[in-house]
C-alpha cells in the first residue's frame, strides 16, 4: 500500500509522535493534535481509585457547631443515606478548600444536590448522611473517577451543574 491510500484525506501526510526519540504512534494530519492515550492502563488505574474510595471510611457529617473532617485537596466523594443508599457522587473542579469545602457547601445549600434533593435544606445532611472521600490531584483522572462512581453506584442524584 502506497502513503497516498494510507491516509486519502490527508494526501498520504503522516505524522508521529515522539517520546524520548521513540516513536509512540503515527497518525494523520486530522488527529495531529490529539495525544495517543493507553486506554487500558488508564481503565484499571480508575477502577483501582474506585476501589480505594469505597474503602475509605464512612463519616458522618458533623452536628451544628463541629468540624468537617476532609482533607483541603481536590478530590472525588460520595454522599450516602442512613441506610447506605448512594445519594450523590461529586468532585472538586477548582476550589481552594477542595473536599473540605465542597462538602461544607453541600451542608450550607450551596450546590444542585442540596436544591434538587433535600429542598434546599442541607442541614439534613447532618447527623443522617455519611461520606466518603478520596484525595485525586490530577483534574483528568478525577473527572474519570467521578463518572466512573457514578456508572457503577447509581446515585439518587446526578449533579448537571444547574441548580
Amino acid at each position: 500500500m502506497d502513503a497516498s491510500n494510507a491516509f486519502p484525506a490527508t494526501g498520504g501526510q503522516k505524522f508521529r509522535y515522539q517520546k524520548r526519540g521513540k516513536v509512540i504512534q503515527s497518525l494523520a494530519v486530522g488527529n495531529l493534535h490529539r495525544r495517543p492515550v493507553t486506554m487500558g492502563r488508564e481503565r484499571s488505574q480508575i477502577a483501582a481509585r474506585f476501589k480505594q474510595l469505597l474503602k475509605q471510611d464512612k463519616i458522618a457529617f458533623p452536628a451544628a457547631r463541629e468540624s468537617m473532617v476532609a482533607p483541603a485537596g481536590q478530590g472525588v466523594y460520595v454522599i450516602r443515606d442512613r441506610r447506605e443508599k448512594v445519594l450523590h457522587v461529586g468532585r472538586t473542579l477548582r476550589g481552594k478548600g477542595g473536599l473540605h469545602q465542597r462538602l461544607y457547601d453541600h451542608i450550607y445549600g450551596r450546590s444542585s444536590f442540596v436544591y434538587q434533593h433535600l429542598d434546599g435544606h442541607g442541614a439534613k445532611l447532618r447527623g443522617t448522611c455519611t461520606y466518603q472521600v478520596l484525595a485525586e490531584p490530577n483534574e483528568r483522572l478525577r473527572a474519570l473517577l467521578e463518572a466512573h462512581a457514578i456508572s457503577q453506584l447509581c446515585p439518587a442524584h446526578l449533579g448537571t451543574g444547574s441548580a
